[in-house]
């Protein structure tokens, strides 16, 4: 059963709505030609804080050379990329070439968005590189860890918060974001559940609703978990991580805490033999799922039908 999305959800999260307005890939896709639309790339596992919800608590720390990650960005651009979202992993301010990286992106081309914790973005990212950014998403459980942080973030870049609802969640913690938001005028708020707790989602939805209704500009993302019979998001939106190998999406480490092998699409290597030959991925070996509605969306697209413009 679908969810219902509130229109903060729509607008800055990963949704049937973006996807849709993403129509000259969709009409690419209908005559059989696949190209990636937005890439996810976790350059760096390290990170600076040790959250209890961690997805990728397991995860062994290595690192994209500089030279891997230009190569990646470069060999996507190639296909017809449009964005990049820097991510983790660990938290990419960790990366010794971060500057660099968002820069060459930029350079390439290439809308780039950024999700850190914040606790140093401003000791390691330069004005230079966020200006860069066409959007910078900063979680703010670090609140849970730090007492404050700090943020210094370009007029031009589009910043908004979120925060995983775990064990050290309270009210009052929402009442501090609200003074984030308030003070330095982020766009939205995006309350989400621990992923690694899938059962519970329905007494979240039930707790938190109620408490965020409180706080303009907060929303409580909605997420259906069940996977569709078989995924072909990792084509449009793969996911490219710090051990050298593309992953059909993001929420694979949710079954063991590390990324899994098995959803593997290939090497950073071979990334243009890779979208050569796309191959559905059966998701037998999926938990929760994060695409399920696109990629029901994308099967509906394929479909050869008679007389479609008799709708």
């Amino acid at each position: 059963m679908s969810v219902e999305r509130s229109d903060l959800e729509k607008k800055f999260t990963s949704t049937t709505t973006k996807l849709l307005h993403n129509l000259d890939r969709l009409k690419e896709i209908q005559d059989g030609k696949w190209r990636p639309v937005s890439i996810q790339l976790a350059p760096t596992d390290r990170c600076n804080l040790d959250c209890v919800f961690c997805s990728v608590k397991k995860r062994p720390m290595r690192e994209l050379t500089k030279e891997q990650s230009f190569k990646v960005v470069d060999d996507f651009v190639d296909l017809g990329a449009k964005t990049v979202e820097i991510t983790g992993g660990g938290d990419p301010t960790m990366c010794g070439y971060i500057n660099e990286l968002i820069q060459h992106c930029k350079e390439k081309g290439l809308k780039v968005g950024m999700i850190s914790n914040g606790a140093v973005l401003n000791k390691k990212v330069t004005q230079k590189s966020l200006k860069c950014l066409t959007w910078l998403r900063i979680s703010l459980n670090s609140l849970d860890y730090l007492e404050d942080i700090g943020l210094d973030v370009p007029e031009n870049v589009v910043l908004g918060f979120s925060y995983v609802w775990n064990e050290k969640s309270s009210v009052s913690v929402l009442e501090k974001i609200k003074r984030y938001k308030e003070e330095y005028k982020a766009t939205y708020v995006r309350i989400v559940p621990d992923c690694r707790k899938v059962k519970y989602i329905k007494e979240y939805r039930e707790k938190i609703r109620p408490l965020i209704k409180k706080f303009p500009g907060f929303f409580f993302q909605e997420k259906d978990y069940a996977p569709p019979k078989r995924c072909w998001m990792g084509y449009i939106k793969p996911f490219v991580n710090s051990d050298g190998y593309i992953y059909h999406c993001s929420a694979n480490p949710l079954i063991n805490l590390k990324f899994n092998k098995k959803f593997i699409m290939g090497k950073i290597s071979e990334i243009k033999k890779i979208w050569k030959n796309p191959k559905p991925f059966t998701t037998d070996h999926c938990g929760e799922c994060f695409f399920r509605e696109h990629n029901e969306l994308l099967e509906e697209v394929m479909k050869n039908v008679e007389h479609r413009d008799f709708i």
